[in-house]
């Protein structure tokens, strides 16, 4: 059984608590209305009341999440739990020049989510690339956590590629000439999606779809970071 996130990684913003709590509910705005009943809600705390997202109402949930934030230096929120609980938000940034200086958001899904993934990528690629946006970050993707605890083992403030990849044109480019993928100039970036299915990557249990893992591969082999530098010469864990 496996188990899927969606990860943005960019530079720290230095946002305010408001700020950031805006960019949170906007956040919770786009899983709602991508997961219809599953994300209408928000638990800041284990046993607390669910505040609602999606409605006039959630403009008092914006206050009690920007006063959360403020409370807590405003360097992030922990598996904030969403609707029925299948879902959770975290964001952390710890500002220029502590340790960690990425700001990270981090959309944790149970694996009753998994359907979503195998049915609806495309519309989980869109999603990738608005959060993306929202965040101004300079990467987003879907994760498969066993896939990266495995073999496609990322580094912070790098890009990796998965079944949809968002890349910021300042932060880094690819060449996808030739290969079995969707690319789509987005406005500042460019989304990848892969013709494949998840087990492609995920590696189903009967290993009857391949081939995800050497599109992955080729994919790190023709990026190219800003500062010129090749991908793999950033990470090289991402060659195998």
């Amino acid at each position: 059984m496996y188990r899927w996130e969606i990860w943005t990684d960019g530079p720290s913003r230095l946002l305010t608590a408001a700020e950031g709590s805006g960019r949170l509910i906007t956040t919770m705005r786009a899983l709602s209305a991508a997961f219809p009943g599953e994300a209408d809600t928000v638990r800041m705390s284990p046993g607390g009341d669910r505040l609602p997202i999606g409605t006039d109402a959630d403009d008092d949930t914006a206050e009690a999440l920007r006063q959360e934030l403020e409370a807590g230096g405003n360097t992030g929120v922990e598996a904030l739990s969403l609707g029925r609980g299948r879902l959770w938000v975290t964001w952390r940034d710890p500002g220029p020049g502590r340790p960690g200086t990425r700001a990270e958001l981090q959309v944790g899904t149970k694996p009753l989510m998994n359907p979503a993934l195998e049915e609806r990528l495309p519309e989980l690629a869109a999603l990738v690339a608005e959060l993306g946006r929202v965040w101004e970050a300079d990467y987003a993707w879907i994760d498969i956590v066993h896939v990266r605890q495995d073999w496609n083992r990322w580094r912070r403030g790098l890009p990796v590629f998965s079944l949809a990849t968002w890349l910021r044109d300042s932060a880094a480019r690819v060449d996808v000439d030739g290969l079995d993928v969707d690319a789509t100039d987005t406005g500042g970036g460019r989304l990848v999606v892969l013709r494949l299915p998840p087990a492609a990557v995920g590696n189903d249990e009967e290993g009857s779809v391949s081939g995800g893992r050497a599109l992955v591969r080729a994919l790190a082999a023709r990026t190219v970071l800003a500062d010129g530098r090749p991908l793999l010469a950033a990470n090289p864990a991402l060659a195998g």
